[in-house]
């Protein structure tokens, strides 16, 4: 009894005086937690101007400005193949040889088409000529039929006018002789002379009709002559048409013979090479030029920021295919077009490449400059604790003895990650990077430079 009667009384007085001291305990240890709150620690950087580049940032791929596909009209085998993938060539430098035996007996065969149908001409105008010069001959023997006929008229003239005064004396002595005044030898001789001056008509009339008929036979011969001369100039015309015909073959047959040999249409690298010795080419491509000395850069710019970009304008780039680099190029060409997609515009730069340490196909981020300003006040975006696009207006935390204070400012240019700070923020003001959202105005503040800030 004893012993049950001392642990109740123990039990008793412990709970008595773990009840009665806590209450006080616990009320002492959330003052002193309320006086002591820790500063919250946020990064923080001065603010000073710098020299600021605005720009559009894009991204985009490079490729080659100049390349080329190589294919062949010659549609033969290929004999040889001079060149691999990935070396350099020299613009005319051979890369591939076709085969040429068909063609050559092609060639062979115009030129001597050629060399037949000048055969051909020759000999039609050697007929020609000799048309020509029996024409000329034919005409000679006209003009003096002609002549014959003309004497032998004015002869037949002065025959008809002998015959007549014969044939007159005649009738006179016939009469005589009836009067016995003319004997019959006097009438025999009237006759003799009247026969003779008739028959000196008939000859005359015939020298007029040979020479009328040897007229009209030359004639018919120059008639003649001139449509052989015709024909003669007709087979030489004919004749200048094959040969025109087979030189034209004969120089077509050349113009391939000379592609039959491929050669490289610029300076670059085989970047493909589709053929091998043996292969038809056909329509395909057998080689792929590529020249990375320039390189044209497509990026894409929305449309509310065309306005801004010029031809001329530089553009500042990187890849990841070379980090830590920096490139440069310069903007060429802006596409009147918009994409019907997204509203933006095509826009290409040219990039020169000398070393060729930039490949074609590389993708790459970058910013078109627009302009610069020499003395810029740049804030991170992160900076800002709120920000309203549209009026320019934002508010960011301004550290004053360890005091964070919120504050209004005026923004001005957005430049990457950085945005312009037109007013409302000095230069070597303090203000707060990162933990801005953490913090309230007015709190006590534990501010850490930011790793790299002035």
């Amino acid at each position: 009894m004893k012993k049950f009667l001392f642990v109740g009384v123990f039990a008793l007085t412990l709970a008595s005086l773990t009840t009665g001291c806590s209450p006080a305990k616990n009320e002492n240890a959330a003052g002193e937690q309320k006086t002591t709150k820790a500063a919250t620690a946020v990064e923080v950087a001065s603010a000073s101007f710098s020299e600021a580049r605005e720009g559009v940032d894009v991204v985009g791929s490079l490729a080659p400005k100049f390349e080329a596909t190589v294919r062949t009209e010659v549609k033969s085998l290929v004999t040889d193949v001079y060149v691999t993938q990935w070396v350099p060539v020299k613009k005319g430098q051979p890369l591939a040889k076709i085969d040429t035996r068909d063609l050559e007996v092609s060639l062979a065969r115009a030129k001597a088409a050629v060399e037949a149908a000048k055969s051909q001409e020759a000999g039609a105008r050697a007929q020609v000529s000799a048309a020509e010069s029996a024409c000329e001959t034919t005409k000679s023997q006209a003009e003096g039929a002609k002549s014959q006929a003309a004497a032998a008229r004015a002869g037949l003239l002065g025959a008809k006018a002998d015959s007549d005064r014969a044939e007159r004396e005649y009738q006179r002595l016939l009469k005589l002789k009836e009067s016995g005044l003319a004997t019959q030898q006097n009438l025999d001789d009237g006759q003799t002379q009247r026969d003779a001056a008739k028959a000196r008509v008939d000859s005359a009339e015939a020298q007029i009709n040979s020479a009328e008929a040897q007229f009209r036979a030359a004639e018919a011969q120059i008639t003649s002559a001139k449509s052989q001369a015709e024909a003669a100039r007709a087979q030489a015309k004919a004749a200048q048409a094959q040969i025109a015909a087979a030189e034209e073959d004969a120089k077509r047959i050349e113009t391939f013979l000379a592609k039959a040999t491929i050669t490289s249409p610029l300076n670059g690298i085989v970047a493909e090479r589709f053929i091998n010795p043996g292969d038809l080419p056909g329509d395909g491509p057998m080689f792929r030029i590529v020249d990375n000395r320039v390189l044209d850069l497509a990026v894409s710019v929305p449309s509310q920021s065309i306005s801004k970009i010029k031809a001329g304008q530089p553009l500042s780039f990187a890849t990841d295919a070379m980090p830590g680099e920096t490139f440069l190029g310069k903007v060429m060409f802006i596409n009147p077009y918009a994409d019907a997609a997204d509203r933006s515009l095509k826009v290409t730069a040219e990039v020169q490449n000398p070393e060729g340490k930039l490949k074609g196909g590389f993708f790459v981020r970058g910013k078109i400059i627009t302009g610069e300003k020499g003395n810029a006040l740049l804030v991170p975006r992160n900076a800002l604790a709120s920000w309203d696009v549209a009026s320019k207006t934002a508010f960011l935390y301004v550290v004053e003895n360890s005091l964070a204070k919120k504050r209004k400012v005026a923004t001005g240019a957005v430049i990457g990650e950085s945005v312009e700070i037109a007013s409302g923020l000095s230069q070597g003001e303090l203000y707060v990077t990162k933990g801005g959202f953490n913090i309230n105005d007015g709190e006590t503040v534990n501010a850490v430079r930011a790793e790299g800030a002035k």
